[in-house]
């Protein structure tokens, strides 16, 4: 799979901890200095998910668990949690 360097940039911001897209869009706005719309990153982040480079997961408040729920369209992305996965890790420069 070819990465765009705008998915590069979201494998990055995943890559450390569970993020929600709201923060994900933040930073890359910062970082990229200019304005990252949902639906580009919601975009970019449903391609991730469906390649396998990052990981969705729902957060359980009782439980205090994230689990991990299957690939999202861009009408259910906002209240999901991302984090890259192995494939993913493998995707990232050293």
């Amino acid at each position: 799979m070819t990465v765009s360097v705008f998915e590069m940039e979201v494998l990055e911001s995943v890559a450390n901890d569970y993020e929600g897209l709201h923060t994900i869009q933040e930073d890359l706005s910062r970082s990229l200095q200019r304005e990252v719309s949902s639906e580009e990153l919601g975009a970019a982040m449903v391609r991730l998910i469906s390649s396998g480079l990052v990981n969705s997961f729902s957060y359980d408040a009782p439980s205090g668990a994230f689990q991990q729920v299957a690939a999202p369209d861009r009408t259910s992305i906002a209240d999901l949690w991302f984090l890259l996965s192995d494939a993913g890790q493998d995707v990232l420069p050293d």
